[in-house]
């Protein structure tokens, strides 16, 4: 499995980073921006004209990567609050069917706060090269995840579902929260058994919660008939909980969506670190590995460096060394790094510490704001990689 990092000549500049990194035939791109080759944010404020200018950012990138449009598998959408009007959201479909036949790739539409003042939409991919593709849920309602999705999605061995988000009378109480994870889980459920993937082939679930304050235990009441604890590693974060695809005043707590694989799953645990009783530090699923997303806890689960930026940021590094170096891989390994921030200005700091830490390497990226389950975490990082 060669790693192949893609770097698109008279594109912005996205050095040290790549554009998008290939394994074999699986194309990961970095949160694409609606940047200019002068990397200057075009249209602030216009999500039209910004969603125009990403999905050409796309296209040269895929063509470079040697992909084309009908690989795709699985679209992210990430939206600055309140995400688009109706009439924008109409707008930005029209500019995707340019590209994308609409239903035919899986897709998450979540509202963060986004890296540069102005822009309104980052958009991510994840494409599979000449891999025969299978659209999935013929019996799961498009409704809740931006209605130009298909719920999920298979490609190879490999599952997409799409952000799931349950709506309905009374739905915004948190005592509904387990309802609501179950409601998601249910479909994921339908979706898995079209594609013939059991449970234990569950490899990722990013969870988007609206509330910070809820009992993260109703989550795992949910999910708790679907899959059994320690059999996938996660991403779990608050959104804002504005509906993003144009449909507002729709009451929703959680929003979950997922990966799956088939093949042999092997869990990876270091002792050195924090363990979270039934969580997985990394799973190893053939050469790709999905590490646990971090936060800077220490073994109470309380944070570590309470208001220094610099402090958790080398911390949860750490905590990345030591996975990766139990996986088996370095940082010369690392396909796609998400960072979600608490505050814009510290984006720049915890690049540029990351940056110190990998050294030479290059890799996707992907920059977010947003808030915590804990009241002072600053960051959280989910990595994936590869072993050679």
């Amino acid at each position: 499995m060669k790693k192949l990092s893609i770097m698109v000549p008279d594109l912005y500049d996205a050095a040290p980073y790549a554009h998008a990194v290939r394994i074999d035939e699986i194309v990961y791109t970095s949160c694409i921006e609606a940047l200019d080759r002068n990397n200057r944010l075009i249209a602030p404020g216009d999500i039209v004209a910004q969603a125009r200018q990403i999905y050409a950012n796309l296209d040269r990138i895929l063509q470079t990567a040697g992909a084309q449009w009908r690989d795709v598998a699985k679209v992210n959408h990430f939206f600055a609050p309140p995400g688009a009007s109706t009439e924008e959201f109409d707008g930005l479909k029209t500019v995707m069917a340019e590209y994308l036949p609409l239903r035919q790739q899986a897709g998450t539409d979540i509202c963060f706060g986004l890296a540069k003042a102005g822009s309104r939409l980052q958009v991510e991919l994840i494409a599979h090269v000449g891999s025969e593709k299978r659209v999935l849920g013929s019996t799961v309602d498009h409704d809740g995840h931006g209605r130009a999705w298909a719920p999920g999605v298979k490609v190879g061995r490999h599952v997409y579902a799409g952000s799931r988000r349950a709506y309905g009378q009374g739905h915004g109480e948190r005592g509904t929260l387990a309802a609501q994870t179950a409601t998601i889980y249910g479909e994921f459920d339908t979706i898995l058994k079209e594609a013939a993937i059991p449970w234990r082939d569950l490899v990722r679930v990013r969870q988007f919660i609206t509330d910070t304050s809820v009992d993260f235990n109703h989550v795992r009441e949910g999910r708790q008939s679907f899959v059994p604890a320690g059999r996938f590693t996660s991403t779990s974060v608050a959104c804002d909980g504005s509906d993003p695809s144009g449909q507002a005043g729709r009451d929703w707590i959680i929003a979950v969506d997922m990966e799956a694989a088939s093949g042999t799953k092997v869990s990876v645990n270091t002792n050195a670190m924090v363990d979270t009783p039934g969580v997985p530090h990394a799973l190893k699923i053939g050469r790709l590995v999905h590490l646990q997303a971090e936060i800077a806890n220490d073994d109470k689960d309380e944070i570590v460096f309470v208001g220094d930026i610099e402090g958790q940021a080398r911390h949860v590094l750490q905590f990345m060394d030591k996975m990766l170096d139990a996986a088996g891989c370095g940082w010369s390994d690392v396909i796609t790094s998400r960072i979600f921030c608490r505050e814009r200005e510290h984006l720049d700091i915890v690049r540029r510490i990351e940056r110190n830490w990998a050294g030479t390497a290059t890799y996707a990226r992907s920059d977010l704001l947003c808030r915590f389950f804990h009241a002072e975490a600053l960051l959280e990082i989910e990595l994936t990689a590869h072993r050679r």
